[in-house]
């Protein structure tokens, strides 16, 4: 399997590192799948709140690195990253599950305080500094050529994972996501079933936002679903068109970069997507004419 990685026929025609294909592939399946969930759920701002708080993450890393030059490191900043994101999905659900606030307000809130705190640890990072931190721009829009085999095994680690959990609770997802009221009154843990999605969509974002970035990540996680329900409405085909098409994209966002070094990956990935979408929209949207 290495040998078959380290190939010059693969390098050469995906573009890049082994680690980055292997990284970018188990991403594009698991946000294939992920994709319907939040696609069901209607959780697409969910993702963008959950994204943008690893800015967050980043910023206190960086407000940390101002005062203190020995944290000055890309691990702190990673470490930052997950933990942000993490809590504030954990805080997100528990406020959206209160009640009393409307989960896009609750989403809403958490995005816009950890975006201001990120660009706060930016700014004072600059005036500390006098030059942008190491990996700012990666942070945002992503540098998949960056990434390192333990980033690729963590990514590998993230799909089993997902893998695992929706496969072994299915049936209680598929209930709670298509009617979370049917769900509680035929006795499945929905508290349990809605946090245990959270954390597979936050587990999904917090890898890829080096390959692709809080910027973009969502996308992954609402275009490939958002097409395969153009094509079909059935459970089963519709998953497996959805990581296809997320798989497709992948592949062809390395191989166009690494044809044209000067465009990066993440944003040839989600125009790859949103192009798809739109012509398969399109065409169906014809045959109703």
């Amino acid at each position: 399997m290495v040998l078959l990685l380290e190939s010059p026929i693969w390098l050469q025609w995906l573009g890049g590192h082994p680690a980055t294909i292997v990284a970018m592939l188990a991403l594009a399946l698991a946000c294939g799948l992920l994709s319907l969930i939040v696609l069901w759920r209607r959780w697409a701002f969910l993702g963008e709140g959950v994204a943008h708080a690893g800015f967050g993450g980043a910023g206190t890393a960086w407000l940390l690195a101002a005062f203190f030059p020995a944290l000055d490191r890309t691990g702190l900043v990673d470490l930052f990253v997950i933990n942000f994101c993490v809590l504030t999905a954990l805080g997100i659900g528990f406020v959206h599950r209160s009640g009393k606030v409307h989960p896009d307000t609750a989403i809403g809130a958490f995005l816009a305080g950890t975006m201001a705190w990120g660009f706060l640890g930016q700014q004072v990072y600059l005036n500390a500094y006098h030059r942008s931190p190491a990996g700012f721009q990666s942070l945002l829009f992503g540098q998949a050529q960056l990434l390192s085999w333990t980033h690729a095994q963590l990514a590998v680690a993230m799909l089993i994972v997902c893998l695992s959990m929706l496969t072994m609770f299915r049936k209680e997802v598929l209930l709670y996501c298509f009617d979370p009221d049917l769900a509680r009154t035929s006795g499945v843990r929905a508290s349990l079933v809605h946090f245990m999605l959270i954390l597979l969509i936050t587990l999904a974002i917090v890898s890829g936002v080096r390959l692709i970035g809080t910027v973009l990540i969502t996308a992954m996680l609402i275009l490939p679903a958002a097409t395969a329900v153009q094509i079909t409405r059935k459970l089963y085909p519709a998953a497996l068109i959805s990581c296809t098409l997320s798989v497709v994209a992948a592949i062809a966002g390395l191989t166009i970069s690494t044809r044209w070094p000067a465009l990066p990956e993440g944003p040839l990935i989600v125009l790859w997507l949103f192009v798809t979408f739109l012509l398969t929209w399109a065409v169906r949207h014809g045959r109703r004419e």
